[in-house]
């Protein structure tokens, strides 16, 4: 009855992060409401907003313990609304790619709610609707098409009360529209001169920089039948073959001994975290997993320390199990690892299949892609774009829960506040812009 109790409320709605469609789009951003239900066109990618259920069973068919529950811990086990697999699309240097080449101009602000405050929009150009902007505050970077709204009535260009770009073009009555917030606390915005916005791009450039990931480590422990606890499974010294066919479909093996790639955090000159390991690069994202089974392993140490020092501070863990024993995330002593795919072999109609379940820490939002229902997968390349994919997500959804958003709010306001106190003092009071 406890179980069932705990699982009616643990079958809530959880808000999709995104859905990625492959389609040859031109680059193009949207807004489609107020608040953040946008979808965003980029080259061959599409991302769109919606809302799925995840899908709880019973605990005999989970590889995760339902004991987790109690801690919080949310379980994936497959849906029927499971979507086409890929990663976050917005993930690119819009702002260094796009309109640092075009002509632009950028408005900074320092607001006593919202913090500092930085806007690059692109200047538009004859009979265009829209112009390319970015928003740029600590919580994070919003990117959107401002339309091009025309003049408003009673309302000179000369007023101060608008931010007039081109003619009878009001830039910043569109960017109300995109971005009510701004409108709403009544933020006042300098518009830098063609000299100081030259000067705060490459700034702004190095500042992007510092938020587009294209690197991810993530860590591969193997699991023995019977094996329950952390130091069972960091102890196996080596894998079966299913294991090493599974590392096998997720990237190549790899030397470390002078890798001149993404390391992940690995020796690559004196090799005392191990000879191999494996990495892949997809789409432009290097990763390096941590296999457990390739790390040094020491008879000494019961813990196995050194292991733990890698895949403890990895954000996401795949554990490979075998045997009927359920994964339970919270024999685990990190506060990094916050979300753990368990996968295992199975045969079906005499052919190995993979069966994946997913458990995530709470504050951890849903990601795709989703587990299909039911939650098994042939080997193949599906099954490895699947497997990176969900990587991606998942640490990248990890990134906006309680452990790591405040730490990165605090980094990106620190930044952007030492952006806009270095180019305000230039201007007078009487020179501020807004509605």
């Amino acid at each position: 009855n406890y179980l069932a109790k705990l699982l009616e409320s643990r079958m809530c709605k959880r808000e999709e992060k995104f859905s990625l469609e492959s389609q040859n789009f031109a680059q193009e951003l949207k807004v489609l409401d107020d608040i953040e239900n946008r979808w965003v066109k980029t080259p061959e990618l599409e991302i769109r907003w919606d809302n799925d259920e995840i899908k709880l069973h019973s605990p005999e068919e989970s590889l995760v313990d339902f004991e987790c529950l109690s801690q919080g811990f949310h379980i994936e086990l497959g849906s029927k609304k499971s979507k086409e697999y890929s990663f976050h699309a917005d993930n690119f240097r819009y702002f260094s790619d796009f309109l640092r080449k075009a002509i632009h101009s950028t408005y900074i602000g320092l607001d006593k709610k919202l913090g500092p405050i930085i806007i690059s929009l692109e200047d538009p150009i004859p009979n265009s609707k829209d112009v390319k902007g970015i928003l740029r505050l600590d919580t994070g970077d919003e990117r959107a098409l401002i339309p091009i709204l025309k003049k408003r009535a009673g309302k000179s260009e000369e007023s101060g009360s608008y931010l007039n770009i081109s003619g009878s073009s009001h830039i910043l009555d569109g960017v109300a529209v995109v971005w009510p917030t701004l409108k709403e606390a009544g933020v006042k915005l300098i518009k830098l001169d063609e000299n100081q916005s030259f000067d705060i791009d490459t700034e702004l450039s190095e500042y992007e920089d510092q938020f587009v990931v294209k690197t991810y480590k993530f860590g591969i422990l193997y699991c023995k039948g019977g094996q329950v606890t952390e130091n069972e499974m960091f102890n196996n010294e080596s894998g079966s073959q299913e294991f090493n066919d599974f590392l096998s479909l997720l990237g190549e093996k790899v030397g470390l001994h002078g890798f001149d790639k993404f390391r992940g955090g690995l020796d690559v000159r004196t090799q005392t975290t191990g000879t191999h390991s494996i990495y892949t690069d997809y789409f432009g994202h290097q990763i390096m997993f941590h296999v457990s089974t390739m790390l040094p392993y020491f008879p000494a140490d019961s813990q196995q320390v050194e292991r733990k020092r890698h895949l403890g501070n990895d954000v996401v863990m795949i554990v490979f199990k075998e045997g009927p024993q359920p994964i339970n995330p919270t024999v685990f002593h990190s506060h990094f690892i916050h979300t753990w795919i368990v996968v295992q072999v199975e045969l079906q109609d005499g052919q190995p299949v993979y069966r994946i379940n997913v458990a995530t820490k709470s504050g951890v939002q849903a990601f795709l892609p989703y587990l299909p229902e039911p939650p098994l997968f042939e080997r193949g390349p599906p099954l490895r774009e699947w497997l990176l994919s969900k990587l991606i997500n998942s640490e990248r959804s990890a990134m906006e829960g309680p452990e790591f958003k405040p730490k990165m709010i605090r980094t990106r306001r620190t930044l952007l506040k030492n952006l806009c106190e270095t180019y305000l003092p230039k201007h007078k009071k009487s020179s501020f812009l807004g509605w």
